[in-house]
């Protein structure tokens, strides 16, 4: 369907007569009136026998408005723009085209940068100081209670560690019996319990230097813990110092009872030692001395050095024998 208005375009634009460049002037209304005849003034007055004015709508032929209904327009424009709105739009880049187009495909391809302070914080007022109203009221600011977080948990678990110890004592291998205590004293260094299994591991491979160490930063720790204390006698005795340990079951049996048998290697001990001191000072033969360093000197630890003490007597000893 085609409007008329169409046609009437056309029609408009081939009957309008060009203007000529000279004007000739209209005579006045009154002068036609009366020079011309009746008829001929009425086909002047005809609007249909004037000559239609050029309005400034269809002034020009490629001047088009916009605003025409598609249908009012002419044939080839409106082919034209079917053309235009039936063409496929350019695609966008896709990522692996940028990243093959290089470093100026990729700086024309990305966004401008944004500035920081101009987003929102989180009470949704802005940083920029052309959007705050000085007259809006200030948010509250936000409360919010702290976590806390649980404490970590150790690399090493001391009781796994003890465990392994305690296992690896029963096997004799003593060296990892100790490597695990050393572990589970590292998590926890001041456990009684983890200090005094290294101990009895140190004397077990006969390393009373270190087993005594132990020993005495338990007693330190808990005084009154009488296993503790009775490994200390032990290893006194194992040093060759029974006087020392028999303090330490003195101490004991104020608040536990110590058997004679307890008693025993550290009363032998001291007994013979005294036996050596006693011959040397009354100038008996040497023999007597000898005996007696002899028996003291079983119940040390193995691999223990003599104490000087002992030596110097027993050197004692052979210059009165004549050796």
């Amino acid at each position: 369907m085609v409007l008329p208005g169409l046609f009437k375009h056309k029609k408009t634009s081939e009957t309008i007569p060009k203007k000529s460049s000279k004007t000739r002037d209209h005579p006045s209304p009154s002068r036609r009136s009366v020079s011309k005849s009746p008829t001929k003034f009425l086909k002047e007055s005809d609007p249909r026998s004037q000559p239609r004015k050029l309005s400034s709508r269809s002034s020009s032929k490629n001047i088009l408005n916009t605003d025409t209904h598609p249908l009012n327009l002419p044939p080839e424009e409106r082919e034209r723009r079917r053309s235009a709105m039936s063409a496929p739009p350019d695609p966008p880049p896709t990522p692996m085209d940028v990243d093959q187009d290089g470093d100026a495909s990729s700086a024309s391809s990305s966004p401008p940068p944004t500035d920081p302070t101009s987003y929102s914080d989180a009470n949704g007022s802005t940083n920029d100081a052309e959007m705050e109203d000085p007259t809006s009221p200030v948010p509250p600011p936000h409360r919010f209670k702290p976590t806390t977080s649980p404490p970590a948990k150790p690399a090493l678990d001391p009781e796994e560690c003890k465990a392994l110890g305690n296992k690896y004592f029963k096997a004799q291998d003593y060296v990892k019996a100790i490597a695990e205590y050393t572990k589970a004293l590292s998590v926890e260094p001041q456990s009684v319990t983890y200090l005094s299994n290294r101990a009895a591991a140190f004397i077990s491979a006969s390393r009373f230097d270190e087993a005594l160490a132990d020993s005495k930063q338990a007693q330190e720790l808990e005084p009154q813990n009488a296993k503790v204390l009775h490994r200390l006698a032990r290893i006194y005795v194992n040093l060759g110092r029974p006087s020392e340990a028999l303090e330490i079951l003195d101490h004991i049996s104020t608040f536990q009872i110590v058997t004679t048998a307890e008693r025993r290697p550290a009363m032998e001990m001291e007994t013979h030692i005294k036996q050596a001191e006693e011959a040397l000072r009354r100038g008996t033969t040497g023999s007597m001395v000898i005996h007696a360093l002899d028996q003291a000197e079983r119940a040390l630890g193995a691999g223990v050095e003599k104490p000087r003490k002992w030596q110097l007597m027993r050197g004692e000893a052979y210059l009165k024998m004549g050796n």
